[in-house]
């Protein structure tokens, strides 16, 4: 690949300085997207929020999964065009089937956020999380 000395790039490389975020897991608070633009380098240009709290534990969960995606306003070129961060949700079985949803979408494994609860001083507040690792299941 030919370099045009503008850092190392190639010519013709798309150079990713935005990135979506798929959350399906708590908001994030704007400290915590300031955290993950920091661990990333790549801005948030857009965040949908997806919440999975209202699965049907009788029901086979990989439909249902199918069913959310529906929901995401996005073609098929999307997963394709964008760099994108998942915050996974807490429940293992469902983070794998979003996982592997996204795979099939992508054609690739997305970056995903690790989360860390941080020590709580005063009992009367919630615990708090902090963006711990930005980690690139792809690479």
């Amino acid at each position: 690949m030919d370099s045009d000395n503008r850092g190392g790039v190639g010519y013709g490389c798309i150079v990713e300085v935005a990135m979506i975020l798929l959350n399906f897991s708590r908001k994030l608070n704007h400290d915590q997207k300031e955290q993950v633009e920091a661990l990333s380098g790549l801005e948030i240009e857009r965040a949908y929020t997806l919440e999975l709290g209202n699965f049907q534990g009788s029901e086979p969960y990989q439909p249902q999964i199918k069913q959310a995606f529906e929901r995401f306003p996005f073609d098929p070129d999307f997963y394709h065009s964008y760099d994108i961060l998942v915050n996974l949700p807490n429940s293992g079985p469902l983070a794998v089937l979003v996982l592997v949803e996204l795979h099939h979408r992508m054609g690739r494994y997305p970056k995903i956020l690790r989360m860390g609860i941080l020590p709580v001083i005063n009992t009367m507040l919630l615990p708090h999380q902090d963006v711990q690792e930005v980690i690139d299941l792809g690479g």
